[in-house]
């Protein structure tokens, strides 16, 4: 992990069934989701960029490699390992596409902390684990291939193990970045962050 060059990837292969549309093309201020936190993304200077997520989805004609899940319905986990399998780089900054408050200066920290650590990065905002704004390295891997072959395939449950095993390291987050974390599942959620 000690290598500056990373990879960085934005999460954007999820149902939205609770949106009832594809969340990665939202609008906020004229700009899709998915086109913003690319842009986010992009202001790291990441060795290569990806997106996770299908083939034909709203960002299809972007130009950045789109990466698919090996098997379908295994959730964010399953998109993060087909990821880590793709990269040649040792770490990856990823992002999810419903995270419309977060910007490059925070992730930039994560990185940093992730570097100091020689370790995989995740926030925990007191109640749980934040992992999709967060730091992971290949040397999860094993792991996370371990953990979608088990009936719990929640972030929640490897970043867990990850951190048992040392492979993850924490950090609480302060009061002032919690709001970076307003997540985007619902019509409402969509009103509450344009209004």
């Amino acid at each position: 992990m000690h290598n500056t060059k990373f990879s960085a990837a934005l999460l954007a292969g999820g149902l939205s069934r609770r949106m009832k549309c594809d969340k990665a093309a939202l609008e906020i201020q004229g700009k899709p989701l998915w086109q913003r936190q690319l842009d986010t993304l992009n202001q790291l200077q990441p060795a290569e960029l990806l997106i996770s997520g299908r083939p034909d989805g709203p960002y299809a004609e972007s130009g950045v490699p789109i990466v698919a899940d090996r098997e379908r319905r295994l959730g964010p986990l399953g998109g993060l390992a087909a990821l880590l399998n793709y990269t040649a780089y040792p770490a990856m900054m990823v992002l999810g596409v419903d995270l419309p408050q977060m910007h490059a200066s925070f992730l930039q920290t994560l990185l940093d902390q992730s570097r100091a650590e020689q370790s995989a990065f995740v926030t925990h905002d007191g109640t749980r684990f934040q992992p999709l704004a967060a730091v992971y390295s290949r040397a999860c891997l094993p792991l996370l291939e371990q953990c979608l072959e088990e009936p719990d395939r929640s972030f929640q449950h490897f970043i867990r193990r990850g951190v048992e095993q040392g492979l993850i390291a924490t950090r609480s987050l302060l009061r002032e970045e919690l709001p970076l974390f307003y997540n985007l599942n619902t019509p409402e959620d969509l009103e509450a962050a344009t209004s």
